[in-house]
């Protein structure tokens, strides 16, 4: 399996004595971000609006929950 992510470029080796050491290739956010956009495109068919729907419907009281994601969204637009 590591020598797969390695020939795709998700990871690097070295060789250390007799043992490979891999260590990851992207950052963390960036990987994140990659996935995030998958599961919009696989399951909401690239529309992010259905993904924020479809958390809104599932349990239905998550108003707190939005209030505060709402809160945070204003905060990173503003660039606090």
């Amino acid at each position: 399996m590591l020598n797969i992510l390695a020939r795709k470029g998700k990871l690097k080796r070295k060789l250390r004595g007799r043992a490979y050491e891999y260590s990851a290739t992207v950052t963390e956010a960036r990987a994140s971000g990659h996935a995030l956009r998958d599961l919009v495109d696989r399951m909401f068919g690239g529309s992010s609006e259905e993904l924020v729907m479809s958390l809104m419907k599932n349990p239905p009281d998550r108003r707190p929950q939005i209030a505060e994601l709402s809160k945070r969204f204003e905060a990173e637009k503003s660039g606090e």
